[in-house]
């Protein structure tokens, strides 16, 4: 991903930095959970405090309660604190009944393109030495969806890399190509693997809900601050080009919400400061046009 023209490149990418940090500045939205009720996502005394509105914990199948709770919690666990983190985070600590869900509406129709990045971390929660078991998990996702028609545009995932106690993670993007088939068979696209286990890292992603587009994807290794990010090619959401092949009885309409889930009986999937902006299309034609999108990595806070 060299190129030849590297002033070029830095000067695009103060360009799409610039927009960007214009568009949270004008419309931006940051949940860090900071001014929510401790417990259960979406049970508030008296109303959903501001900054709180619209969590709510999903009616699918099996779903348990994500929990707001405070970083001092998490000392006994020898947890690592979110270094961008305030005093709460959302925890999606798993029981062997269900899958740990929190739920956000939210109007993607504002705009075509959107950039969304959350910090998370990852750890076995047995820390015994003992439990291989997990290893078969999912730990951990992210999706875009459709409410009514209950389907997901594209889903994040993170998966062991390994059945061992110390095993790493990869990040897994389920997506389609233009046609709207699966790509790699349904069993996702792997955008990072040997992620550390109890270490924050800030993962990105640019999508366009016109043209149905992955546009780019970053993640950030937030105790190193070493970046990592690239322009994926042939990633559609669900639905291929333009939504042409959605599914039998899927409208075609915009996504209206995004989801949180934690998975396995001893996993510990911990996320914080979820970050949704509107983007300004012309930040990524300039780019586009350049042959410089993949060269460029973004984060706002």
């Amino acid at each position: 991903m060299a190129t030849a023209k590297p002033r070029v490149a830095l000067f695009s990418g103060w360009i799409l930095l610039g927009l960007l940090s214009a568009s949270s500045a004008s419309g931006g939205t940051v949940y860090n959970f900071e001014s929510c009720n401790l417990g259960p996502i979406g049970v508030w005394s008296g109303g959903p405090p501001p900054g709180c509105e619209n969590w709510y914990t999903p009616t699918v199948g099996g779903s348990v309660s994500a929990q707001v709770e405070p970083y001092t919690a998490m000392a006994p666990y020898g947890l690592a604190v979110d270094p961008n983190g305030g005093n709460n985070f959302l925890g999606l600590v798993l029981t062997p009944s269900g899958v740990t869900r929190a739920q956000h509406d939210f109007n993607f129709s504002a705009s075509e393109q959107w950039s969304i990045s959350y910090d998370l971390d990852a750890v076995n929660m047995t820390l015994t030495g003992g439990d291989t078991t997990y290893g078969s998990y999912y730990i951990g996702g992210f999706s875009v969806f459709t409410i009514n028609a209950g389907t997901a545009s594209f889903i994040v995932d993170e998966a062991w890399d390994s059945s061992a106690t110390d095993s790493t993670y990869s990040v897994l993007y389920f997506v389609y190509d233009a046609s709207g088939d699966a790509l790699n068979g349904g069993n996702g696209t792997t955008a990072w693997s040997g992620l550390l286990q109890n270490n924050w890292y800030t993962q990105s992603t640019l999508f366009d809900t016109k043209t149905n587009q992955i546009l780019l994807v970053s993640l950030i290794n937030l105790t190193t601050g070493v970046t990592s990010s690239f322009s994926p090619s042939g990633w559609y959401m669900l639905g291929g080009l333009d939504r042409q092949f959605l599914p039998q009885g899927v409208p075609n309409v915009d996504p209206n919400a995004f989801r949180v889930a934690g998975m396995g009986a001893t996993n510990g999937f911990l996320v914080d400061n979820f970050d949704l902006d509107a983007v300004p299309e012309p930040a990524t034609l300039l780019l586009t046009g350049l042959g410089l999108i993949g060269l460029i990595a973004f984060r706002r806070r």
